[in-house]
């Protein structure tokens, strides 16, 4: 038992030391014992009974039992100073965790108020830029002449209403003016010749 103890306390000198002393007063105790045994035996019963009135048994046990209260004691001692430094660290792991949960909870809190900040100015924007158009096509569409908006691309984007008054037929949005030059027969301006429709 004594050598599974002093391996249990390798990590601390004082506790080594204790055993080491305990183990030389169970030493002496199993002397002692194996010397009185010896001395009964060999019929010496007057000596054997002077060893025990010299109360060395009892000097040897109360030194060992001295001994394993101190070392109990030291145990206690550290082990209430591990478990008090468990406690410690356990709080800090604890108090770290929490800022970390806090602070990313603030982080997400932050990036979805800037988000719908940023979101909000992208509809208003789209929403000037809904009612800008709306307002171009209507002051279009009250003018007394033929309106046709074409692309780079050839396509048709808006014809006012007068144009298809003009043209007596309904024209086809996205519809590529060279594909139907005869539908819209569309003239350079200040000129009496047809757009080439390679323009």
């Amino acid at each position: 038992e004594i050598k599974e103890l002093k391996e249990l306390t390798r990590d601390n000198k004082t506790q080594q030391i204790l055993m080491d002393s305990i183990n030389v007063l169970f030493s002496s105790k199993r002397a002692y014992g194996l010397t009185l045994i010896s001395v009964r035996r060999s019929g010496r019963v007057a000596q054997a009974n002077d060893l025990i009135l010299a109360n060395g048994a009892q000097k040897i046990i109360q030194q060992s039992s001295e001994a394993i209260g101190r070392f109990i004691n030291n145990e206690k001692n550290l082990l209430a100073a591990r478990l008090n430094k468990a406690e410690v660290q356990f709080s800090s792991v604890s108090i770290i965790i929490m800022t970390s949960i806090a602070l990313s909870v603030l982080f997400i809190l932050v990036a979805l108020y800037y988000f719908l900040i940023d979101y909000n100015k992208r509809i208003a924007s789209e929403q000037k830029v809904t009612e800008s158009e709306l307002r171009i096509k209507k002051f279009l569409d009250v003018l007394p002449l033929g309106v046709f908006i074409f692309g780079r691309d050839g396509k048709m984007y808006y014809a006012n209403s007068k144009s298809n008054e003009i043209l007596g037929k309904k024209t086809v949005l996205n519809g590529d003016v060279r594909d139907n030059p005869e539908i819209y027969q569309v003239y350079k301006a200040g000129t009496d010749g047809l757009y080439p429709a390679s323009e």
